[in-house]
């Protein structure tokens, strides 16, 4: 998914399998990983992208949730 804001917007992510690579606008990066929780509170101006890069290149399949 291509950068784009959540402003005042609270996730909350939990993978069964797969991973996925969070990155936003401050320079932060985490992966998120299976039985990980990733909790995201996005401030005003901070942009954010959650990307696939490992399924895409190994052919992996992610299976999660987020609320």
């Amino acid at each position: 998914m291509r950068p784009h804001p959540h402003i005042g917007l609270s996730t909350v992510t939990y993978l069964f399998a797969g991973e996925i690579m969070h990155r936003d606008s401050l320079a932060y990066e985490q992966a998120i990983r299976p039985q990980e929780v990733n909790w995201m509170t996005a401030g005003r101006g901070i942009t954010h992208s959650e990307r696939l890069e490992r399924a895409r290149a190994q052919g992996d399949s992610i299976h999660g949730i987020q609320a």
